[in-house]
């Protein structure tokens, strides 16, 4: 129930700005006037290991997540 052409969860940050914007979507579907659409989001706060490379293409990176995302 993704919509077409997104699918992951976005942010933004401004070193010059005092806030970090996240973008997460919903469902995909026609809602009806009146009609709501509810959904869950759980974040997990961590720290990143010291011995991971936090940079595009970090396959270390890509597998801490994809792990920590499995467990919870």
């Amino acid at each position: 129930m993704i919509a077409p052409g997104e699918g992951e969860v976005m942010f933004y940050v401004d070193s010059d700005a005092d806030f970090v914007e996240f973008e997460i979507e919903g469902a995909y579907k026609t809602l009806k006037p009146g009609e709501e659409l509810n959904w869950n989001v759980k974040w997990i706060g961590l720290n990143i290991p010291g011995d991971i490379n936090v940079k595009k293409g970090s396959a270390k990176l890509v597998n801490f997540v994809k792990n920590v995302v499995k467990e919870n």
